[in-house]
């Protein structure tokens, strides 16, 4: 029985937030405004290693995602990335529900729920990495 293997370009959902995730990760890491939240709760060098592990891990994961050459390779690359934005997204889901309670419940629960798929993803890259190695006997 084949093993199928769902890359990250084939989850647009999952393309978007990671590219929105660089953006915002670089704009913040060189200048923009911080958020309320972040402004209110956390300190500048924590703040630096939100924004940074935004963009990086938007950008880690989408080049895992789009990498081609090695299937394994790409998944263990995507899911490393997305282990690094879970982290940094984590900071802003606690900092904006601490800061702003019931107000934040769009914000937070938006944020929270894609910490929550990118660990799920990262669960299923692993999963599948070692069906593979299973598979082909490399384990």
């Amino acid at each position: 029985m084949p093993i199928v293997v769902v890359v990250g370009r084939d989850r647009p959902h999952e393309v978007a937030l990671n590219v929105w995730a660089i953006v915002i990760g670089v704009l913040l890491t060189f200048g923009a405004p911080r958020p309320g939240s972040m402004a209110a709760l956390v300190g500048g060098g924590t703040f630096y290693v939100f924004s940074v592990g935004l963009g990086l891990g938007g950008l880690i994961a989408l080049i895992g995602s789009h990498w081609g050459r090695d299937v394994e390779r790409s998944l263990e690359i995507e899911r490393a990335g997305l282990i690094i934005l879970a982290g940094a997204l984590l900071v802003y889901a606690v900092a904006v529900t601490v800061t702003f309670r019931g107000q934040a419940l769009v914000a937070g629960g938006l944020v929270t729920a894609w910490v929550w798929a990118n660990i799920r993803r990262s669960v299923i890259i692993t999963r599948d990495l070692q069906r593979v190695k299973r598979k082909t006997g490399l384990q």
